[in-house]
């Protein structure tokens, strides 16, 4: 047992995201597979984070790196090794695999804490505007309302 749990650990660290130390989706979907073949009950969620490039676009990469970790710590604090996975499988998408019934609640409550998160991410200029100027995918000047990156609408 102690053998297969080190040879584990190797794996998760070869394929872990350098930024978060989570697993990548090659060891989360290990695991998936194991799930499926023992019969094991999961629940999947995917989290991403609403109009980060606009956000990185303003604030640098360095602050949108600050971002990702504290969804990863976020993340880590409602859904320990007992309950699910957490995958930080590129950019600023996520994925848990719950082990766990209330996983609804745990994603609420997930949400919720990011909400009362979010602004502290942006300076307070743009906290009394309530969002930034930056270009969308089409390459257009557009107004992101901070509520649009918590996945509420301005």
């Amino acid at each position: 047992m102690l053998e297969e749990i080190t040879r584990q650990q190797i794996i998760n660290a070869k394929h872990a995201n350098p930024l978060t130390l989570l697993p990548g989706s090659v060891p989360v979907n290990e695991r998936i597979n194991l799930f499926l073949k023992e019969k094991i009950p999961f629940t999947f969620a995917y989290f991403d984070l609403d109009n980060f490039k606009p956000y990185n676009d303003k604030y640098g990469y360095s602050a949108g790196d600050n971002v990702i970790k504290a969804v990863a710590e976020l993340l880590s604090k409602f859904v320990d090794e007992q309950h699910g996975i957490i995958g930080h499988i590129g950019g600023d998408d996520f994925i848990v695999v719950f082990l766990c019934e209330d996983w609804l609640v745990r994603c609420q409550n997930m949400l919720s804490h990011f909400a009362e998160l979010a602004p502290t991410f942006y300076i307070e200029e743009d906290r009394l505007k309530g969002g930034i100027v930056g270009e969308d995918r089409a390459g257009l000047k557009t107004f992101f309302c901070l509520s649009q990156f918590i996945n509420r609408h301005c």
